[in-house]
């Protein structure tokens, strides 16, 4: 049987998940991976690492996945499910509108209590261009016509959600959250943490929801500085104030 050779680039920063994360990528089923994992830099770094890195090795490969470290794969066959349907839709030609070059899955998000858009499959055809932003760090692509389930009807439920996103997050990488989609003005996952912090069951830790809430109440001390990386002074001073505020 064919397998597609797949590069997954993670960025990791202390994220919880990460362990769990990984045991689930190793265990992807009838593709061949290699994995490319870089650790406690600024974002912006990382990506421009990561992208880097697909250019000069994309050669080799059929697809890159990136997968973020607070992210937990659904089963055995996401990779395989999402590869072989993004496949099946390559664009032959730049113009034809009715193909795609990359895929994003859904995934369940646990601050908001609902689907992101977080799993990304890229084929050879999308071009990168590694002069990342420091806020969008993901805005540096050509030739990108993602499938996705608002465009594709026939998105299969093997893929829906993909994975799950964040669930076992620390109050600091709430409030990062919050801080980092703030800068991003996202104000609707703002009012979906507010939803699932008043209307699901106490006994759900709510703790992580409000540091999320306090990052988005934080982001403007933010706005126009690339401080805001887990390590930077500025952002663990602003935790330490939120946390003494809120525990």
């Amino acid at each position: 049987m064919f397998m597609f050779k797949i590069f997954v680039g993670t960025m990791y920063c202390g994220e919880n998940e990460f362990d769990c994360s990984q045991q689930f990528v190793d265990e992807q089923k009838n593709v061949i991976i290699s994995k490319y994992i870089i650790k406690n830099k600024p974002e912006h770094e990382a990506a421009k690492e990561l992208y880097s890195t697909w250019n000069i090795v994309k050669c080799e490969y059929d697809f890159f996945v990136q997968v973020d470290a607070d992210t937990i794969l659904a089963h055995d066959y996401v990779f395989d499910n999402a590869t072989q349907l993004l496949y099946s839709h390559l664009s032959p030609l730049r113009d034809n509108t009715k193909t795609f070059t990359s895929l994003q899955a859904p995934l369940y998000d646990y601050l908001t209590n609902d689907y992101v858009m977080g799993l990304n499959v890229y084929s050879t055809q999308v071009e990168w261009d590694v002069n990342v932003d420091k806020l969008y760090t993901d805005r540096c692509t050509k030739n990108n016509k993602t499938m996705r389930t608002d465009n594709f009807k026939e998105f299969p439920k093997s893929l829906v959600p993909a994975g799950s996103h964040a669930t076992r997050l620390s109050n600091v990488q709430a409030y990062h959250y919050g801080i980092h989609r703030g800068l991003k003005r996202q104000f609707d996952k703002r009012d979906k943490i507010l939803r699932a912090l008043q209307n699901l069951p106490v006994f759900i830790s709510s703790m992580p929801r409000v540091f999320a809430l306090q990052g988005f109440e934080d982001c403007e001390k933010f706005r126009g500085t690339n401080e805001f990386n887990y390590n930077d002074d500025k952002f663990l001073r602003a935790f330490a104030e939120a946390k003494a505020k809120l525990i």
